[in-house]
């Protein structure tokens, strides 16, 4: 996130750079300078950041050689930047791919942070679940989340105490155990232990169950690239059965292309143009309004 809480990002994925000929430093550099905007900002009075790079389904679903390269350079790079500035800090184990269960859970805490309800004590509006005892231990307030990426779908929500073991449909696998505490237990810790040594503070935290599940290749980008797949042997085929396709402006050559009407419920409302590229080939096709 920028000053104005405005998020940084780089478009596409890392996973991509090499095959659209950037290299890892060209990459990262915008979004390392937007970082170093933030932290030397005195309002924030930060005095130091460690940085870290987690790569998701892009790299997971590439080769993974290349994969482990790609994150050695990104590594190099920024060790590099903040052996040169005081403030940052990077380790080997800050940089590196994890899995998509890691990225689901990451993106729960994250939304949920800056919602508040990790850090207040927030009451959010839920639908009971049916078919299940409740309990005293039973507090779930807390936001779903769904991630639907590049290359993979996560989601990820807080599930009751109580109907975690009474569901056959959960196994213990599927649920991350959270610890948080709110600004309010802070407080209350703070004044039950003045004058104590930390080791000595009793922290008042609250266990959360979060479900978390990713689908890899159920992401936007990869399902696109199904899609297009699909699309295209579509048009191929339908200009392969039809001698009349051309005369009957189902399709034509342009440019040494074809150009072919689809009509499809997935693409959007509004797009009149969509250019496909499989196999070396490029396909222009006008979508049916």
């Amino acid at each position: 996130m920028d000053q104005i809480g405005q998020a940084v990002h780089a478009f596409p994925g890392i996973g991509n750079i090499k095959l659209i000929g950037e290299s890892v430093r060209e990459y990262l550099s915008p979004l390392f300078i937007a970082a170093e905007n933030y932290i030397d900002n005195d309002r924030h009075k930060i005095r130091s950041a460690n940085f870290f790079l987690r790569a998701t389904s892009g790299i997971r679903m590439m080769d993974f050689t290349k994969g482990q390269l790609l994150m050695q350079d990104a590594l190099e790079y920024l060790q590099e930047q903040c052996s040169k500035r005081k403030k940052f800090r990077v380790k080997n184990e800050w940089v590196g791919t994890i899995d998509g269960r890691e990225e689901g859970l990451f993106g729960w805490i994250s939304a949920n942070y800056i919602l508040g309800s990790l850090t207040e004590n927030v009451t959010i509006n839920k639908q009971q679940i049916n078919n299940y005892q409740s309990s005293p231990e039973d507090n779930v307030d807390s936001y779903g989340f769904i991630d639907f990426g590049g290359g993979s779908l996560q989601i990820a929500f807080e599930l009751p105490y109580s109907f975690i073991h009474q569901s056959a449909m959960i196994t213990p696998a599927d649920i991350v155990h959270v610890e948080v505490e709110t600004m309010q237990q802070k407080l209350e810790s703070l004044e039950k232990s003045y004058g104590k040594e930390d080791d000595q503070i009793e922290r008042d935290k609250q266990m959360k169950y979060v479900y978390v599940r990713s689908f890899e290749g159920w992401g936007r980008e990869r399902m696109f690239d199904v899609l297009q797949e699909e699309m295209v042997y579509e048009i191929v085929n339908k200009i392969r059965n039809d001698d009349d396709a051309f005369d009957g402006g189902l399709a034509r050559i342009e440019d040494n292309k074809i150009v072919a009407v689809v009509d499809h419920p997935c693409i959007p409302v509004g797009v009149d143009n969509v250019i496909f590229h499989l196999e070396g080939l490029t396909y222009h096709t006008f979508l049916r309004q």
